[in-house]
């Protein structure tokens, strides 16, 4: 039987850092919309795109490098594996103050 995690229990998150090399700016620009979405207008309509990370509480604390909570690493990782050369993962334990930083994202999207 499984417990109910306590407030002073590890959570477990993951580190991501990729890197890319695109070709062309085109490609870039569709990278960027395919995992992080983007705001569009056309013919005086506004509508947004939504991209894959927008369903992962994330947060991106530098270029090429994203944190999410353990359950989502894989989702990322096959997310990424289709658009990046080179992706390194590492484990990492959230601080509380972080993991209340994801659940925060996960309400506002």
């Amino acid at each position: 039987m499984a417990r109910a995690p306590s407030p002073v229990d590890p959570v477990v998150g993951a580190l991501i850092v990729y890197r890319t090399s695109w070709e062309s700016p085109t490609r870039a620009n569709q990278f960027c919309q395919r995992m992080f979405g983007q705001s569009t207008s056309s013919g005086g309509y506004r509508y947004r795109r939504r991209g894959v990370m927008e369903g992962i509480a994330h947060w991106r604390p530098a270029r090429n490098v994203i944190v999410v909570k353990g359950e989502d690493r894989d989702r990322v990782l096959r997310a990424l594996g289709e658009w990046t050369r080179e992706i390194h993962c590492w484990s990492i334990v959230l601080k509380p103050e972080q993991l209340r930083k994801l659940s925060k994202l996960t309400e506002e999207r």
